[in-house]
């Protein structure tokens, strides 16, 4: 995962990419075994001044240790400015309440309140 601004942009904008050769984006699935060739993913906010704080939870790994509902909870602590401590703090304890209750294959879906930039 690659996380910085993008300076061809005035002001500059946050961006975030993920190169891969097993998780399929189009599909919000992960194969299970590595392909043959690297995809590079990327988004990157919104214009500043659209009305839509750019914000970015990204769930790596234990995906389905996650619920919609628990992405709302940290997206409104960061919109809200709250210490970095309270953040991850808090996504641990939703990552370890939650992890017991995933099994078999992961789905994942970028959550980024940006564009899509470009895949494959």
């Amino acid at each position: 995962m690659f996380s910085g601004y993008n300076y061809h942009d005035n002001p500059p904008l946050i961006a975030n990419g993920i190169l891969t050769n097993y998780q399929d984006f189009t599909n919000g699935k992960d194969d299970s075994s590595a392909w043959d060739r690297f995809e590079m993913n990327y988004w990157t906010e919104n214009r500043p001044g659209s009305g839509r704080p750019y914000t970015m939870i990204q769930r790596i790994g234990t995906w389905l240790a996650m619920t919609e509902e628990d992405e709302i909870v940290l997206r409104r602590m960061l919109l809200d400015s709250k210490p970095l401590s309270a953040i991850a703090d808090k996504a641990v304890t939703v990552v370890r309440s939650n992890r017991r209750a995933t099994s078999g294959k992961e789905n994942h879906r970028q959550t980024a309140l940006g564009r899509r930039t470009a895949s494959r």
